[in-house]
């Protein structure tokens, strides 16, 4: 049985990782967190400076995924 379930390319779902919910893959990023940064007006750069490890094509796959998506309904 496959443990980790993609909603899209850069956010996932691993039942082992934060109990299941939408991550940013490659990541214990939560999309909820992203989303958070978002709406408090946080740029690339500051997302990056936040998460240094994330790199800039994730976070913005992500955030299209997420727009894709309508940004909380995930």
């Amino acid at each position: 049985m496959e443990k980790m379930t993609s909603l899209k390319t850069y956010i996932v779902r691993d039942k082992d990782i934060m109990g299941g919910a939408p991550i940013i893959v490659g990541t214990r990023i939560p999309a909820e967190r992203l989303v958070a940064l978002l709406e408090f007006g946080y740029t690339e750069e500051k997302i990056r400076k936040q998460f240094p490890h994330l790199d800039i094509k994730k976070i913005r796959g992500a955030v299209s995924e997420l727009a894709a998506i309508g940004l909380s309904s995930y």
